[in-house]
């Protein structure tokens, strides 16, 4: 999930106006950031396995325990919301900042790949949507991002036109990971 994170962001951006859009954003989307790093220094995995003509959800071979296992992850949290109370001296902002890296995981769960408790051999969470349906992953991300930019347009004074726009980067952005699911 991806447009969800950032849709959801503009929740906790509407609820805790003290801190800064961008600050939210990133928290967002801080487990995936954190995951391309940790990939591109070999440290995770998140590859189409050895001879695949093409990337596809459903065979990824797919490692991310030091960025979104649970453990790991309460760890995370609490660096984001230290993070977001040194940058607003805001314990509220903190808080939200810390929850998204949260809900990131737990959007995670529902529409993404599985996760362990702590690295393989723990138990695994979540449905797994990514490699056992795809597309429904997708069609759960697409919900979920709408909803957070109606809920956000609505309980905001956004011209029809930044409306529009919100919504067209919400869809585009699940648009984007289509042929990963087909």
């Amino acid at each position: 999930m991806v447009a969800g994170h950032y849709a959801m962001s503009l929740v906790a951006y509407e609820r805790q106006r003290q801190g800064p859009l961008w600050l939210f954003l990133f928290a967002g989307i801080f487990l995936d950031l954190l995951m391309i790093g940790l990939v591109l220094a070999g440290v995770e995995v998140m590859a189409p396995p050895p001879g695949a003509v093409r990337p596809h959800f459903a065979s990824m071979v797919v490692d991310m325990s030091y960025s979104h296992d649970v453990v790991p992850v309460v760890v995370w949290a609490a660096a984001m919301a230290a993070f977001a109370y040194v940058v607003t001296r805001n314990r509220a902002v903190a808080l939200w900042a810390a929850g998204l890296v949260v809900v990131h995981e737990v959007a995670d769960f529902v529409s993404g790949f599985s996760h362990f408790i702590h690295g393989p051999g723990t138990a695994e969470v979540g449905l797994g949507l990514y490699g056992r349906a795809p597309l429904a992953a997708l069609g759960v991300e697409l919900l979920v991002a709408v909803a957070c930019v109606w809920w956000f347009g609505h309980r905001t004074q956004l011209s029809a036109r930044r409306r529009l726009a919100l919504y067209a980067l919400a869809v585009g952005g699940v648009a984007a990971l289509l042929p990963l699911a087909l």
